[in-house]
This record gives C-alpha cells, structure tokens and sequence, in this order.
C-alpha cells in the first residue's frame, strides 16, 4: 500500500463498497449515480440538476472520488476505468492491462512535453537534420535576425 494522507469522505467510501459489491462487473458513472442516488444519507449522493451536461458534473466527481480512492492507500484492490465501460475492482491481469496503457499513455505524454521544453529553449535557432548525419546527431544553426556588422 502507498502511505498517504489522503482521508477518504463518507461518499468515497460508499463508492468503495458499491465498487467491491459488484466486483466482477463493470459499472458505469450512470449505474453509480443511481445507485448512491437511492442513499438516504445525502452526503453519499453525486449531485446532479439535470441540466448540464452528466459527464461534466458526476463523471468528473466519480473520476475525482475513484482518484483518491486508489491514492489513499487504504486498500489493496485498485479501481480502474475504461472510458467505453466504467469503473470496477481489478483482477491482477486486468490491473496489469490498466498500468500498461497509463504509462503508454505518460510516455507520450512527457515526449510532448520534452518536445515543448526543447522547442522553447531553441530561442530563434534552427534544428537541421543532415540525410548523411547518423541518427539523432543534429547541427544547429544560430540565425540572428537585425544584427549588425
């Protein structure tokens, strides 16, 4: 378990144990919503007015709930998701699908990222690739633009 002071919230909790009542089936942010809709303590309910856009307002509490869940440490199954599916307590295989997309998913995350930071730095230089060049060496080429001689 990861050691964290994250205090889960009453309705967290009851997310948990809807989650663990269904353990082998997926359930998605509309089958939760109506589930905890039926509570009678409403600190347990994902409020929602019926007016805006449900992905917006439960789909991002439950994200957010389902989040904290699995950061807080305080059990050993973790909740994953699946945009086309839900959210449920994984098995091992499925849990090693789940990290295998997300660090897939940060690896091309940090790429752009490093790409940005790259970019920014070059500060008015050029990047030229040389056909004859081995991979990866680069010459850079400083421009300067109005100097005077």
């Amino acid at each position: 378990m990861i050691p964290t002071k994250i205090k889960l919230t009453p309705r967290q909790r009851a997310l948990r144990r809807l989650l663990s009542a269904y353990r082998w089936e997926w359930m998605g942010s509309k089958d939760i919503y109506e589930a905890m809709r039926s509570s009678p303590r409403p600190e347990i309910r994902y409020e929602w007015d019926g007016k805006t856009g449900f992905r917006g307002d439960v789909g991002r509490s439950i994200y957010a709930d389902v989040t904290a869940i699995n950061a807080s440490g305080a059990y050993d199954k973790i909740i994953v998701s699946d945009k086309a599916l839900g959210y449920k307590l994984a098995t091992k295989e499925e849990y090693e699908r789940y990290s295998k997309s997300r660090w897939k998913s940060l690896k091309k995350s940090i790429g752009y990222q490093a790409g940005l930071d790259r970019q920014a730095g070059l500060d008015g230089q050029a990047i030229i690739q040389f056909p004859s060049a081995p991979d990866g060496e680069e010459v850079h080429e400083v421009f300067v633009r109005g100097a005077k001689r």
